[in-house]
């Protein structure tokens, strides 16, 4: 089975595809936070043990979702040396579901007051809310899971990092 994990965007996605790369155990939730989800997730997942492959967006995205989603999954892989790691991104999946509105530039959510864009394969962080701003179709990726995993890269998972706009903050002194 796949485990497909998103903890970058404003929904929290996790589902568990069977051989047939058809959904089998879902969860979908608008939220900020991603650390319950992800917990809870993991906590009712059923037949976790006959996960073999899992695919995660890095982001970018929300700074913590990144964080964690990347966190559980180098965490299971370590346990689990079977379980092999796929990685993409936030560009790649709506690149995909958008060929014809992707030209130029396209906005992507960052927080409540920011979006990211993404111009000549450059990423920048927009200071101002876009209401151009681009979603994942959830639905769509998964329901085409198979003809998608081509955006899809096998990692390393020693080296996985989020992707990041801009260097976190964290302990900075002020």
């Amino acid at each position: 089975m796949k485990l497909f994990l998103d903890t970058t965007q404003r929904i929290f996605v996790a589902t568990i595809l069977n051989e047939n790369d058809q959904p089998i155990f879902s969860k979908f939730v608008d939220t900020k936070y991603k650390v319950e989800e992800i917990i809870d997730f993991f906590n009712n997942v059923p037949n976790f043990d006959s996960i073999k492959q899992i695919y995660i967006n890095l982001g970018p995205g929300s700074f913590t979702g990144s964080r964690i989603g990347l966190l559980y999954v180098r965490t299971i892989a370590q346990l689990n040396s079977e379980i092999e790691v796929f990685t993409t991104n936030t560009f790649n999946i709506l690149k995909i579901q958008n060929p014809k509105k992707i030209i130029k530039k396209f906005f992507i959510f960052a927080t409540k007051n920011k979006s990211y864009y993404l111009t000549k394969n450059k990423m920048i962080l927009y200071h101002k809310k876009s209401k151009k701003e681009l979603e994942i179709n959830y639905d769509l990726l998964l329901k085409n899971f198979s003809k998608n995993e081509k955006i899809f890269s096998k990692s390393n998972i020693v080296s996985l990092m989020p992707i990041y706009i801009s260097q976190p903050h964290i302990g900075e002194q002020k």
